[in-house]
């Protein structure tokens, strides 16, 4: 529950980013062993299942009504950390963040507060 002029953050995997879009392709099952493939360090009990609901900034308008709270939500790319270990792959997935239009990106940065 937020008073009025509260605000909500968070920050969360973008339903059409590339670790979405790839996450969705691989069953929820296969996800440990996938990330063992591409980041060797990661723990088993890290991996979480995936259910994007509330991931695009369409989704947080349908939630959170603009006529009562006001969206500065964006969607970012950081740094390609699932090819680290790779860096070709690092340096070709760098390549694409840079042409992929900024509606792809990686993560949503959501920024909401509401209304007083």
């Amino acid at each position: 529950m937020l008073k009025p002029g509260g605000w909500l953050c968070a920050r969360t995997p973008n339903k059409w980013g590339y670790i979405s879009l790839g996450a969705n392709l691989v069953p929820n099952k296969f996800h440990v062993s996938f990330l063992k493939t591409l980041q060797p360090g990661r723990k088993a009990e890290d991996v979480f299942p995936t259910r994007y609901r509330l991931n695009t900034i369409s989704d947080l308008k349908n939630r959170f009504p603009p006529e009562r709270w006001s969206h500065h939500s964006y969607t970012w790319n950081s740094e390609p950390a699932y090819f680290g270990a790779n860096y070709v792959a690092w340096r070709l997935m760098m390549g694409v963040q840079a042409i992929l239009p900024r509606a792809l990106g990686a993560t949503l940065m959501v920024f909401i507060q509401k209304k007083k």
